[in-house]
């Protein structure tokens, strides 16, 4: 079983993260934005339970929300369009579902983590494939990056 690719997402993520500076009096705002994510996942439950390689691209909103300090705190990623393709079959396999992350920063030492937790389900003919995973970010003081993937699963319904 094949991880989804999260790391286009994570490097946007770090952008925004890395430069965020704080807005003294202002009000709680968003930022929306939509990107292109290109995954290819091993499906177990495709082509009739044989399973099959599914690729393709998904079009995501992302919602980036701040405080009232303009620091941001948390997000939201939803599939707006997009179709997965089977590999082997051609069977298309439409995507939905939603992610977030929760953002923890501390100024004073320069350091900040985030979890990531992503949802996603590609519903093809005759059955559904859900994808889940959960990673952390940890940026320290220095810069240095550490990305640890808590768990994933997928499983077919």
């Amino acid at each position: 079983m094949k991880r989804l690719k999260t790391i286009p997402f994570v490097l946007v993520l770090l952008f925004f993260f890395a430069t965020l500076t704080s807005f003294a009096d202002q009000k709680p705002a968003k930022l929306i934005f939509y990107e292109t994510q290109n995954i290819t996942l091993w499906s177990p439950c495709a082509n009739e339970g044989a399973g099959e390689i599914l690729a393709g691209s998904v079009l995501v909103k992302i919602i980036l929300h701040f405080d009232n300090d303009g620091m941001f705190t948390h997000s939201h990623a939803v599939p707006q369009e997009g179709v997965l393709i089977g590999q082997t079959t051609g069977d298309r396999y439409q995507a939905n579902g939603n992610g977030g992350s929760n953002y923890d920063h501390n100024p004073s030492m320069g350091a900040y983590t985030t979890t990531l937790k992503n949802l996603l389900h590609f519903v093809g003919p005759g059955t559904q494939v859900k994808a889940f995973s959960k990673s952390h970010i940890t940026v320290n003081a220095n810069g240095d990056v550490k990305v640890f993937f808590d768990h994933s699963f997928m499983e077919c319904k």
